[in-house]
């Protein structure tokens, strides 16, 4: 039998394929096609962290954790590890497929196989050819201790000793990897760093803490690029304004084969898939589904031309902190800067290449009917686009420029744009922060009374027109906000009111600067038109 495709899928947080609105990663495991003949491929996929492995198990508070810190990372990267090492043979094509966290998987999985190998099965198998279950899980397991001492030396003792050598597919037991293909990728794991100031220093200090215990060290993940992986495509959302989703572009400059990182238009789950309305998701799905056929990956017809009719990207753009997710701090992503080293402020891309825009996305901006002027734009970038043509497959490796555009002949205005849509963002920042700090002390104050009930709570005795608004809110909250919303209603209303005006402040504020660093978008994208028609006109003779 000729050599196969193995397939692994690693969904993002919260992503459990099949029980509501699917990601992208799930809409790739299923249109691999496994069933038709045309290629011999294998499919794994694995459900994100903050999910519930179980169908029937559903622990709430569990997932919720786990979400929210990544506890479930290790555990999925040994899932593709284990799926690999059952079923690899030399010749095999690796394709690698992640969303968020499971893109941070994925490439952690590179990372943890260019670093200690594939356990070859002869260390595994039994006489009869059957698999030891216990002896894989062991060698597994001592695989991953050493790829958690960060120490290159044992790294290479412990390839030498277990990993396949080929000469071809693995030289010296370093296993190639034939696609890489995320979208999105985000940090995968630490404690959250949002909200207030007191539980950012929370957060820093138990990341420090956790990271130098034997129980759940994170820091020596590797999510680099490496040049055992032959092709690498990373998709990346333009309009995410949470800063904890800032995405983690890969590091080209020491890389040797080929890479393609293009953003799209939409924030992050318009672009990795997952909310209900898919229309820009598709583009950035058809768009990767395409770069893996060009390279081998075979797909059912009929539904990758259901993807294809459902790209749209003048679908549905969500907002990316709407409801609770305001509490997410605010941080919308600028592109030169996200392509920058961000210790030695070095640029990332291979050869100072600019930074490289969809089609898509840029036909949204030009689109004067909708309004989408995206606000971390660099002076200059590149538009690409591709073409893909089935009966040439190769050919659409490989993204073309379509267009440059560089705002250098409009430098004094962009800039001045730019400074002004900066000095709006920084003062988003600055009400985020008090609106975080109000939101913690309410909920300080609360836990106080929780514990400590004031003796004017205590004795107090409800009616008129503050203990039906006091009943109300109690009604709708939970039960630790009682002896807070009975002391600033009914004990001193005046308190209440001076939050209402505070919050009607804040609101008023925000929806200004909204307003504001919207035109001042909107102004930059008009530029953008003046000088691509001012090209144009002057190429005419």
């Amino acid at each position: 039998m000729s050599n196969k495709n193995i397939v692994l899928c690693s969904d993002g947080t919260g992503n459990k394929g099949g029980y509501g609105s699917d990601s992208n990663v799930y809409k790739t495991y299923k249109a691999v096609d496994v069933t038709s003949g045309k290629a011999h491929q294998f499919t794994f996929y694995d459900q994100g962290v903050g999910t519930d492995k179980s169908d029937t198990s559903k622990n709430k508070y569990w997932t919720a954790m786990s979400g929210a810190f990544g506890f479930g990372f290790q555990k999925n990267v040994l899932h593709l590890y284990h799926f690999l090492a059952r079923c690899y043979v030399p010749g095999d094509n690796i394709f690698l497929f992640g969303f968020s966290r499971g893109a941070a998987t994925v490439r952690a999985f590179a990372g943890f196989l260019n670093a200690c190998g594939l356990i070859d099965p002869k260390h595994f198998l039994k006489t009869d050819g059957s698999i030891d279950s216990a002896v894989l899980s062991g060698l597994v397991k001592q695989a991953m201790t050493c790829y958690g001492t960060g120490n290159p030396n044992q790294h290479q003792q412990f390839k030498k000793q277990f990993a396949f050598q080929d000469p071809n597919h693995a030289p010296d037991g370093n296993l190639k990897i034939h696609f890489v293909g995320v979208w999105d990728t985000v940090s995968a794991l630490g404690f959250p760093k949002d909200f207030s100031v007191l539980l950012q220093g929370f957060g820093r200090s138990m990341d420090w803490l956790t990271d130098h215990s034997p129980w759940w060290k994170h820091s020596f993940y590797d999510y680099k690029l490496n040049n055992a992986i032959q092709n690498a495509y990373h998709a990346i959302s333009i309009d995410d304004d949470r800063e904890t989703f800032h995405p983690l572009v890969w590091d080209e400059r020491d890389y040797d084969h080929y890479v393609e990182q293009v953003w799209f238009a939409g924030v992050h789950s318009n672009v990795g898939g997952g909310y209900p309305r898919t229309g820009m998701s598709d583009v950035a799905l058809v768009w990767m589904l395409e770069k893996a056929m060009a390279h081998g990956l075979v797909i059912y017809d009929d539904v990758l031309a259901s993807y294809r009719d459902g790209a749209n990207i003048y679908d549905k753009l969500y907002d990316s902190r709407d409801g609770l997710a305001m509490y997410y701090r605010y941080g919308p992503r600028n592109l030169a800067e996200l392509s920058k080293d961000s210790k030695t402020g070095k640029w990332l891309l291979k050869n100072d290449a600019d930074i490289a825009i969809h089609r898509s996305a840029f036909r949204k901006i030009l689109e004067v009917s909708e309004a989408y002027a995206p606000d971390g734009l660099p002076p200059k970038f590149n538009v690409v686009d591709h073409v893909f043509d089935a009966n040439n497959p190769p050919a659409a490796a490989a993204s073309k420029v379509v267009l440059t555009v560089d705002t250098s002949a409009k430098s004094a205005a962009w800039q001045q744009l730019s400074a002004e849509a900066d000095a709006v963002i920084n003062a988003r920042k600055h009400l985020y922060v008090w609106f975080s700090e109000l939101t913690m002390a309410i909920i300080l104050a609360s836990w106080f009374m929780w514990v400590y009930p004031p003796d004017s709570v205590t004795n107090l005795t409800s009616g008129g027109l503050s203990g039906e608004i006091s009943d109300l809110l109690r009604y709708l909250t939970p039960v630790f906000f009682e002896n807070f919303i009975r002391y600033v209603v009914e004990v001193h209303g005046w308190i209440s009111l001076l939050m209402l005006g505070t919050l009607a402040a804040l609101y008023y504020r925000r929806n200004s600067l909204l307003n504001k660093l919207d035109q001042t978008c909107q102004d930059m994208a008009t530029l953008i038109k003046l000088i691509l028609t001012a090209q144009k006109n002057s190429a005419q003779p």
